[in-house]
């Protein structure tokens, strides 16, 4: 495949667009595990290189990525499931999901912390502090 210059691409002719996009933007995959994935892959997986825009653009095409008019009918297209790139787009997700997955149940399972456990103690010592506080200041207004 042979590869564009930087260069090359300011001598092509650019038109801006009249129409602003409006609506949702989505892929429109049969599969719905497959436009989530779709989704969470772009979203947190910015492009960095050439390469990256290259792939996402690839990804985007074979996902069926469309503007979604307010009012238009949505039909959902049969797509080539077993894609490469909706693979290594699955691939990137799947590792970051089992990654927040473990991450949650380490969180979960691990006892607080001794700094966590001053805090709760100060808050409780602060509340009763402010209601002895209240306290007095009822006393003195009933004298």
């Amino acid at each position: 495949m042979k590869q564009c210059p930087p260069e090359d691409l300011s001598l092509l002719p650019w038109t801006k667009s009249e129409e602003l996009p409006s609506g949702e933007v989505t892929s429109l995959l049969d599969a719905k595990v497959l436009r989530q994935l779709v989704r969470v892959y772009l979203t947190s997986n910015p492009p960095k290189t050439a390469q990256d825009f290259n792939f996402q653009a690839e990804l985007k095409a074979v996902s069926h990525w469309r503007w979604l008019k307010d009012d238009a009918k949505v039909e959902l297209v049969p797509g080539p499931h077993r894609d490469q790139r909706l693979k290594e787009a699955a691939d990137f997700v799947l590792k970051k999901w089992k990654k927040e997955l473990i991450e949650r149940e380490t969180k979960v399972q691990q006892p607080a912390s001794k700094k966590e456990k001053l805090d709760t103690d100060h808050e409780d010592e602060s509340r009763s502090g402010d209601d002895i506080i209240s306290g007095i200041y009822r006393i003195k207004n009933l004298s």
